[in-house]
């Protein structure tokens, strides 16, 4: 019998364990990317719920707010859509520029330390915990970011076959960039 240390990612992309199945075949699904992107963010909230007392984050705490945050056009229009603002339309991709790179700019969402699209922050986010006792890593890697060590878990790891997927349809709708690319700062 093989035990999950026994598994590869591409084992995993190959043949997903059965509560990723589920999602990996609905997201290959012709449906619209709101409603794909809606299931994800669904299913990524419900894996991380039990996170809860297990990491450093909390509310108030918005030190990966001023991290890079990728992400794909799609993503920028469902949260233009809610939050009322236009997301730029990236005509190439943008994704680790360090043109940005503003220490002192958090994302152009965060409001008196505290996200102001919770609901609809982007798939980074959501795949986003500190596993230690205190943030105090967090605002180091803010300080020096090519010398993070935050204990994170390997996304691409734990979800292989969904990031795919996502990765699929999020690329055919649009480029991707960081999140102040596509909504860059309201007081310039």
């Amino acid at each position: 019998m093989m035990t999950h240390e026994d598994r590869s990612v591409e084992d995993d992309i190959q043949d997903p364990p059965p509560a990723q199945l589920v999602l990996v075949k609905f997201l290959r699904r012709p449906l619209l990317a709101s409603i794909k992107l809606k299931a994800l963010y669904q299913f990524v909230d419900e894996v991380f719920s039990y996170s809860k007392g297990l990491v450093a984050c909390h509310s108030g705490c918005a030190a990966c707010c001023h991290m890079p945050v990728e992400m794909y056009q799609v993503e920028a229009d469902n949260i233009a859509a809610h939050a009322g603002r236009r997301a730029i339309r990236l005509k190439r991709d943008r994704a680790f520029e360090p043109a940005w790179v503003d220490r002192n700019r958090g994302c152009p969402f965060l409001r008196n330390n505290t996200c102001s699209i919770y609901e609809q922050r982007p798939l980074t986010c959501r795949m986003h915990f500190n596993f230690d006792a205190t943030p105090a890593m967090c605002n180091e890697s803010i300080a020096e970011p090519n010398r993070s060590k935050i204990p994170l878990l390997d996304r691409s790891r734990l979800f292989p076959a969904i990031l795919v997927e996502y990765l699929a349809f999020a690329g055919r709708h649009g480029k991707r960039g960081d999140i102040r690319h596509f909504f860059p700062s309201e007081d310039k």
